[in-house]
């Protein structure tokens, strides 16, 4: 067919080289390949790809996910898309890839992953620092905290100056850590592991996220693979409880209004009643945006500037001063004898404000017709309305809620404790050391908070997520 061996060759070579320039390869069930083009040489095969499919796929535990998923934010704060890497076509969604040294292999992993089918993976046969990477807008002067799961295979120490092995991390500048903001390396051969870091946006309200092997003065070589990549705000949660105790340190009566890092796992006092005065249960409690305290008693008493204060009214809290000296001025929010709420049946037990107030009360209320401790009320039309039927969501007609906020993204999500333990009907007993998220009348998974997985062995009578 050919004139001569030589033109044979020749048109072999040309082939081969036209194969090696392809940037997106797929064929079957293998792994989607992106890899940097090179007009001087062909990057060799990697060692891991030639053995990848005999990787026994270990499934990470529940217990496993449910300790990773206490430290973080809730799943439906991320603001990354296509966190799970489950969407796409030849590529996944929203995810673009890059090479410091264009010697990266980049794969879309099939088959290998902590949850679903895919995850993100990362080839360096020679030093280099390839990313995985999405833009996301943020709030500026906002503490954030990303984290995901990372599975590593002879992920080697640099020769460089920062050994970072796989991460991820933040690729915009921030204040403190400049370009260095990441999770603690993964260095070795590792199962999946969780890893996160907390950090603050400072002036930027756009953030540049990666999954990443290598850093800035760090390229490395090896695998790695990267699922579940969440970056969520850090919300404090104000709560009270009808006991007194002492968590992480800090020592607490049922005046008082204790204030939680969940991330972070730190505590600290909040709202000293006892510095002004207030000696009865806290039983709800909301603090709002310019840090003002909404709250209600669940006994009577008097309360400076006010008088007698009722367990039907909510009285607001200008503090000029917060913590252990806790200092500043009462004045009435909402007497509940105008507001309807007349019989000791309607003590407020339960508290948010969205612009307008939102309540439970402590039993059965002719506020609106057939009112009960299950149910949530608010005035944002004037007269007393359902916010939350709690016969709609299962099994909470039998329970009573004693804490209530609002979704800090004002997704209609809801947030709720409740007196005694609830069983949703899903195999869960939720205690009432523990907040549960309502979504319409689906109660969600996982639970948003869980006390004794931070320290907290207490009831709760009330909490606030901070805004």
């Amino acid at each position: 067919m050919f004139a001569d061996k030589k033109a044979a060759i020749a048109l072999m070579v040309a082939l081969m080289i036209l194969v090696s320039s392809l940037t997106v390869s797929a064929q079957g069930d293998d792994p989607i390949i992106l890899e940097p083009t090179s007009e001087t040489e062909t990057v060799p095969d990697p060692e891991p790809i030639e053995f990848e499919d005999s990787f026994h796929q270990e499934s990470v535990s529940e217990a496993m996910l449910a300790g990773a998923e206490a430290m973080i934010p809730p799943s439906w704060w991320n603001m990354l898309k296509n966190s799970s890497v489950e969407d796409g076509n030849l590529t996944p969604d929203y995810w673009t890839s890059y090479s410091w040294a264009g010697s990266a292999q980049f794969i879309w992993q099939k088959n290998l992953s902590v949850t679903g089918a895919r995850s993100l993976k990362i080839v360096q046969v020679s030093p280099d620092d390839g990313r995985w990477q999405q833009n996301v807008t943020v709030e500026p002067n906002t503490d954030y905290v990303l984290s995901g799961w990372i599975k590593t295979l002879k992920v080697a120490h640099t020769v460089e100056t920062i050994d970072a092995g796989a991460n991820l991390s933040v690729d915009t500048y921030l204040p403190v850590t400049g370009w260095y903001t990441k999770t603690p390396p993964l260095i070795g051969t590792n199962d999946w592991t969780f890893v996160s870091v907390v950090f603050n946006s400072g002036d930027n309200n756009q953030l540049l996220i990666s999954a990443r092997l290598g850093i800035y003065w760090g390229t490395t070589t090896g695998t790695a693979w990267f699922d579940n990549i969440q970056l969520a705000p850090v919300k404090k949660i104000y709560i009270s409880s009808s006991q007194n105790g002492t968590v992480g340190g800090v020592p607490f009566t049922s005046s008082d209004i204790l204030v939680h890092d969940p991330v972070r796992n730190t505590w600290a006092m909040y709202f000293d009643g006892s510095d002004v005065g207030i000696a009865r249960n806290v039983d709800c409690l909301e603090v709002l945006w310019n840090g003002d305290i909404m709250l209600s008693l669940e006994q009577a008493q008097s309360v400076s500037g006010l008088g007698k204060v009722q367990p039907q009214d909510i009285i607001l809290f200008s503090a000029t001063s917060t913590g252990t000296n806790t200092a500043g001025t009462f004045s009435m929010h909402l007497r509940g004898k105008d507001a309807g709420l007349d019989t000791i049946q309607e003590n407020i037990d339960a508290c948010s404000f969205g612009g307008f107030d939102i309540i439970s009360t402590s039993g059965p209320t002719d506020i609106v017709a057939n009112g009960a401790d299950d149910d949530l009320f608010s005035n944002n039309t004037g007269p007393w309305s359902i916010f939350l039927l709690g016969n709609s969501v299962p099994n909470l007609k039998d329970e009573d809620i004693r804490g209530f906020s609002m979704d800090v993204a004002n997704s209609g999500i809801k947030y709720l404790s409740t007196q005694d333990t609830y069983y949703p009907g899903d195999g869960r007993g939720i205690t009432n050391r523990q907040i549960f998220a309502v979504d319409g009348k689906k109660v969600l998974r996982p639970l948003f908070w869980s006390g004794p997985e931070h320290g907290f062995r207490y009831a709760i009578d009330g909490f606030s997520i901070e805004r």
